[in-house]
C-alpha cells in the first residue's frame, strides 16, 4: 500500500511539473518580447471539458512609470497544449498579494493590501462566457477590517444585475445598505483595470454606522 500510494502521488507531481511546463511555454509563446514572470497561478476546468485550464497574474520589470501586469486565461487542450483564451491590457498593481481561484465556471482574482491597519481586500469573478470566447466581470467584493477595533465593512457588486450590499459590523452593531448601480458589460479581454473604478467602497458606512455617499 505504501508503494501504490509513493507511486500515485510521485505520478501527481509529475503530471503536476508538466501541466506547469506547459503553462510556462506559453508564456514564453505568447510573451516573447515582454520579460513577464508569473507572479500567480492557478489552475482547475474552467469550461467543464474535464482538462486543466489556467489563470495567471504576470508581472513585468518596475519602470518609472508602474509595473507591467497582465491577468491572462489559458484552455487546456486534449494534446497537453494551452491556448490563450484571453488577456487583460495593464491589469491593477496591487501592493501585497494575488490570490486566484477557478472555480463553477469562473476565475477569482482575490488582491490586497496587508501592512497595516485595515487589511483591505477586493475579489474580482470573472465568468467564462462562451459566446464571445471572453470572461466578464460579475461580482466584486471589497472587504476592509480593522482586528484592533473588531470593525469590519463589505461591499457586494452584482455586475449582471446592478445591485450593490454596503454594510459594516463593529460593536454598535450591523448596518446595511443596498443601491441600484447601472453597469456597463465589462470583459477581460483588454480590461484596463488602471482606468477602471471599483465600487465596492462607493458609499461610506462610517464607525458610526452612519451612511456617506
Amino acid at each position: 500500500m505504501e508503494i501504490l500510494f509513493s507511486f500515485a502521488f510521485f505520478l501527481g507531481s509529475a503530471q503536476a511539473a508538466d501541466l506547469n511546463d506547459a503553462v510556462q511555454q506559453a508564456v514564453e509563446r505568447d510573451f516573447d518580447s515582454e520579460p513577464f514572470s508569473v507572479w500567480s497561478m492557478a489552475m482547475g476546468d474552467l469550461n467543464r471539458d474535464g482538462l486543466s485550464d489556467a489563470a495567471l497574474i504576470l508581472v513585468g520589470r518596475q519602470t518609472d512609470f508602474g509595473r507591467p501586469e497582465r491577468f491572462v486565461v489559458y484552455l487546456g487542450t486534449a494534446q497537453g497544449r494551452f491556448d490563450q483564451l484571453s488577456r487583460s491590457a495593464q491589469f491593477c498593481e496591487v501592493r501585497d498579494f494575488y490570490e486566484l481561484e477557478i472555480r463553477e465556471g469562473s476565475v477569482f482574482v482575490n488582491m490586497g493590501h496587508t501592512v497595516g491597519e485595515p487589511i483591505r481586500s477586493t475579489t474580482l469573478q470573472f465568468r467564462l462566457e462562451q459566446g464571445v470566447s471572453d470572461l466578464r466581470l460579475i461580482g466584486e467584493e471589497y472587504l476592509e477590517e480593522y482586528s484592533l477595533i473588531d470593525s469590519v465593512f463589505r461591499g457586494s457588486i452584482n455586475y449582471l444585475t446592478g445591485k450593490a450590499v454596503y454594510s459594516r459590523a463593529n460593536d454598535l452593531g450591523r448596518k446595511e445598505v443596498t443601491r441600484r448601480l447601472r453597469l456597463p458589460a465589462i470583459h477581460l479581454r483588454g480590461f484596463d483595470c488602471s482606468h477602471w473604478r471599483s465600487l465596492g467602497s462607493e458609499v461610506v458606512i462610517d464607525e458610526s454606522l452612519m451612511v456617506k455617499e
